[in-house]
């Protein structure tokens, strides 16, 4: 049975289990810093265009007439982003925190600016991205320092907590349980979904908002992708998402981050 409130169907993770995600190590980088901020950029821009090439899949949970062309232009722009996001990882290599505010706010701007002239909307991922870049070059060798590094005055809690407290552990977790990747990385849409007070999607009115929160959440309860009467919820989800014309920019940003977040960390 479906339970009335879809928040119960996300428990938070125990601390302990939160705790070792965050102290997992990252693979080193290269010593070189150029080598190093282009190997980051480009697996930022490999984590959008998966996003993208995710969200327009036929049986995944956001397809719909509204999001797939948003998903099209999203895998678009992930290739041209590339130059900017390198810039962002070699400056924040040579320089410290304290002094990364101005210039990723700068670089923001600049991904904005071409973003928005290909019909995207990336302000509310890249202000979590960005600075997971720098940390990664910075030198951050797990998670944790990852996130205490760029806690502090770029970030959004909220959004970081969501990733490292669900998507990525419900990423992690569907592997372990033996999931096809595809169906993991489903799910971790869905834990996003489920929980993400996504702005993007609440232009559409609070109840478009509240049902795209709901159905995400009851997919998951009933199974997640990888069942059948979960991957019928993803059906009903994908209906609503046509039905109340949404495009959920937010969400698939952040399943973007969490791709990101993964393609770091150690084996």
């Amino acid at each position: 049975m479906i339970t009335a409130n879809p928040h119960l169907l996300m428990p938070l993770r125990p601390a302990a289990e939160q705790n070792a995600l965050l102290d997992r190590a990252f693979t080193p980088l290269p010593a070189d810093r150029q080598t190093a901020a282009g190997q980051t950029a480009r697996a930022a821009c490999n984590a959008l265009a998966a996003s993208s090439r995710l969200a327009a899949g036929p049986e995944a949970a956001g397809h719909s007439g509204a999001s797939a062309p948003y998903s099209a232009a999203l895998g678009t722009v992930a290739g041209e982003l590339r130059v900017i996001f390198q810039d962002a990882a070699a400056y924040a290599a040579g320089t410290s925190p304290e002094q990364w505010a101005p210039h990723l706010d700068q670089v923001r701007r600049r991904a904005n600016v071409y973003a928005g002239s290909q019909g995207v909307v990336l302000d509310s991922t890249l202000r979590v991205l960005l600075p997971l870049i720098a940390a990664r070059c910075f030198g951050a060798g797990s998670l944790r320092e990852a996130v205490t590094l760029c806690s502090d005055p770029l970030s959004t809690p909220a959004e970081t907590s969501l990733i490292t407290g669900f998507a990525l552990p419900t990423l992690i977790e569907g592997r372990a349980r033996g999931l096809g990747e595809r169906s993991a990385r489903v799910d971790a849409l869905l834990a996003i979904m489920a929980r993400h007070h996504d702005d993007t999607a609440s232009e559409n009115g609070r109840l478009a908002l509240r049902m795209l929160r709901w159905d995400a959440a009851v997919a998951l309860e009933a199974g997640g992708h990888a069942s059948e009467e979960g991957l019928r919820r993803c059906t009903d989800l994908r209906d609503t998402i046509h039905f109340y014309k949404i495009v959920p920019m937010g969400g698939v940003g952040l399943f973007a981050v969490t791709l990101f977040l993964d393609g770091l960390l150690a084996p």
